[in-house]
């Protein structure tokens, strides 16, 4: 049952309302919803209860990501998808939602995969993270309160502004001190750690600390070579040269991108259609994927 924020406007409410049950074309509602709906940031912070499109999500009118959830059902639902259909042939045992923020890729990863750990480091994200497990009874994920990077420790850690907390990072955007330090630890560890055997699936959104979890991690991509869906910002591309980020994953691995399709029945869809593309280095994309060969090879995904 959706508990209703009391600040929003008449319509305000019925675009949430359209927006989470579909109905109509992507682009259009999004066209509406910039005319008619106020934009996170002038949201008050007002809590929610609003079904999502993998279970029930407690969220913030004023949070970026909460926001896209109360109104159109998901964050980045065509990213979501976007993973739906390029696992779906593949082993399906375990997964690493890396940047887990407040649980919209986890509530998602958590019905396609047997078992999720979620990484978060935020102590306030973990808080609403727990508490959107908790409420769809999700057994199978696992909470992870630290970042993986390529070394271990504790180091500065930046917020997110203006009501955006998923663009907190452990990259100084905006030249402000930091908030806090927060803990990490390399992923090759944890793996250890965990006593995996297996690992299919690997989402990363660290808002341009890719490079580093993708360091850290290097013997396990190795040893599993799981798919990896990764966000490919200025930042990371700062970092490393064409030739260094291929190096980051083993061989025999395949880097592509994605974008919005253009056909016209991708257009009338009731959510954002991606289509994957080869991978262009100078580009940045919200949805990367690196793929091993011997996917492509039997025609998958």
């Amino acid at each position: 049952m959706t508990l209703l924020a009391h600040s929003l406007t008449a319509i305000e409410t019925l675009f949430g309302a359209v927006g989470r049950k579909r109905g109509l074309p992507h682009p259009l509602v999004e066209k509406l919803q910039r005319i008619f709906v106020r934009l996170p940031s002038r949201m008050p912070p007002e809590p929610f209860q609003c079904p999502h499109i993998a279970g029930e999500f407690i969220g913030e009118l004023s949070s970026h990501i909460d926001w896209h959830v109360y109104f159109r059902g998901a964050y980045d639902e065509a990213g979501l998808n976007l993973i739906q259909s390029t696992v779906q042939n593949s082993s399906r045992s375990v997964a690493w939602d890396i940047g887990a923020n407040v649980g919209n890729h986890t509530l998602f990863l958590s019905r396609l995969f047997e078992k999720v750990y979620s990484f978060e480091p935020m102590p306030s994200l973990i808080n609403q993270l727990r508490n959107n497990v908790r409420l769809n009874e999700l057994n199978n994920v696992q909470i992870e309160e630290y970042g993986l990077a390529d070394n271990s420790g504790q180091i500065p850690y930046f917020s997110g502004q203006n009501g955006n907390v998923g663009q907190g990072s452990f990259v100084n955007r905006t030249g402000l001190p930091a908030d806090l330090e927060l803990p990490l630890k390399t992923g090759d560890e944890v793996f250890a750690e965990l006593d995996l055997q297996h690992l299919d699936f690997v989402k990363i959104d660290v808002e341009g600390f890719e490079v580093e979890v993708l360091r850290g991690m290097r013997n396990t991509l190795n040893q599993t070579r799981p798919i990896v869906q990764f966000e490919w910002l200025s930042e990371s591309r700062d970092k490393v040269s064409r030739a260094e980020l291929c190096g980051l994953f083993p061989e025999r691995y395949t880097l592509q991108g994605s974008a919005r399709s253009r056909r016209l029945i991708d257009r009338l869809a009731t959510v954002a259609v991606l289509r994957k593309i080869p991978f262009d280095y100078n580009a940045e994309y919200g949805n990367a994927l690196a793929i091993p060969d011997e996917l492509l090879d039997c025609g998958r995904p």
